[in-house]
């Protein structure tokens, strides 16, 4: 018996369309002109490092639809891709698992091979498991048998087998509920431009309710995103988390004019630390098992690190009280920085009482209309609740 499996019609064209586009996309970032390449901000810093590797990622995108393949006969199970043929003999193989995506197959220890990788949408895969099923086994019920003989060990779950898996229910619910929720304000935040203050308010709540929601749940439901091969009964809020996180760091920091960083750094780190630490407590997660365990302890702490950085700043400047000072600036030059998707309008200012020669400022659209080269401009000054300096810039007319 010798079976062959590959993609579908159908998705061999989606497939192929879908990596042309990002094909097509990795080439245009580096013809679009750039105008101004001394940006605050240049998202070609972003951009470019993302189309150099998208587009060998591309090509191989195409030729993996092309060619990918998996052969089972009666003694052997063998994959090809883009990139590599892989080939397991029965006896070899010591179980599999089934991912979001792909199906991995494990061989033994004693064999010294690398595990074997194949798509969930290759046409008639059942075929594949049912053959998988027969020769090995599956992982992904002994990891959970493991997982839930843990589970049914621990007593701050409750005391009775009903009374745990009622808890582990109503985390799961929960925490689908939390991560629909949180998507939905963090889009509709986009929209209701109008309510700033209330959807940062919002925002900022909504990461410290998952929080205490963690904490209730004693560590039922975990921070970190299952991974691509990992098979649990415990639910995740990384998406509700991370969701509002992100639109609020970038909303902050496009929208805020830092004037001097220095006292960000210390107050940044400590409340970085100290909600990292917190979340890992609460969530009793990331034990390290294995290498990609370190990156989900990095992507945690990237977000909460975005995530203080937003709070510290708006904390800043919405309860600021100190007053603010007003200097004279002249206008040396005037710049648009141009970053494909969107204009940074620019000043180069000399202010005198500041001792500043020279030096670029973030003016909004409207105010770099309004004046010209050699025209006096207010750089109004703010000293912070949290002594961090930002600024922002207006006309000395009322026009």
């Amino acid at each position: 018996m010798i079976k062959e499996y590959k993609y579908g019609t159908f998705l061999k064209i989606l497939g192929i369309i879908c990596a042309l586009i990002l094909l097509l996309f990795s080439i245009a970032v580096f013809f679009i002109p750039n105008s101004e390449k001394e940006a605050a901000f240049n998202l070609d810093y972003i951009l470019i490092p993302i189309a150099i590797i998208f587009f060998p990622l591309s090509i191989l995108a195409i030729r993996d639809v092309l060619v990918s393949k998996v052969i089972i006969t009666d003694s052997f199970i063998s994959s090809k891709t883009a990139v590599s043929f892989r080939e397991l003999r029965v006896e070899e193989i010591s179980g599999f698992k089934r991912g979001d995506n792909y199906i991995y197959v494990y061989p033994s220890k004693r064999s010294f091979k690398k595990k074997l990788k194949f798509s969930k949408f290759l046409f008639n895969v059942h075929e594949i498991e049912n053959w998988l099923y027969s020769h090995s086994k599956n992982f992904d019920f002994q990891e959970q048998e493991k997982e839930i003989d843990d589970f049914y060990k621990k007593s701050e779950y409750g005391f009775s087998d009903t009374e745990k898996v009622n808890k582990l229910q109503k985390a799961t619910k929960t925490a689908k509920f939390v991560n629909t929720i949180s998507i939905l304000f963090t889009i509709a935040a986009i929209f209701l431009k109008e309510y700033k203050l209330i959807s940062t308010v919002v925002l900022i709540s909504i990461p410290i309710l998952i929080i205490g929601i963690v904490f209730y749940f004693k560590g039922l439901i975990k921070f970190g995103d299952k991974e691509e091969d990992e098979t649990t009964i415990y639910p995740s809020v990384f998406w509700g988390l991370a969701s509002p996180i992100f639109l609020l760091f970038f909303s902050v920091f496009l929208r805020i004019n830092i004037f001097d960083y220095e006292n960000v750094w210390l107050p940044l780190i400590s409340l970085s630390l100290t909600i990292f630490i917190l979340c890992i407590a609460l969530s009793k997660e990331y034990i390290i098992k294995n290498i990609k365990s370190y990156g989900k302890i990095v992507l945690l702490f990237v977000v909460i690190a975005m995530y203080s950085y937003a709070i510290l700043i708006w904390i800043n400047v919405f309860f600021d009280k100190n007053g603010e000072k007003i200097y004279k600036g002249i206008i040396e030059k005037k710049t648009i920085s141009k970053n494909k998707y969107s204009d940074t309008y620019n000043l180069t200012l000399h202010i005198d009482d500041l001792n500043i020669k020279s030096e670029k400022f973030k003016v909004s659209s409207e105010i770099y209309k309004k004046v010209e080269i050699k025209e006096p401009v207010k750089l109004i000054l703010n000293q912070g609740a949290l002594k961090i300096p930002f600024y922002n810039i207006k006309c000395y007319d009322n026009n």
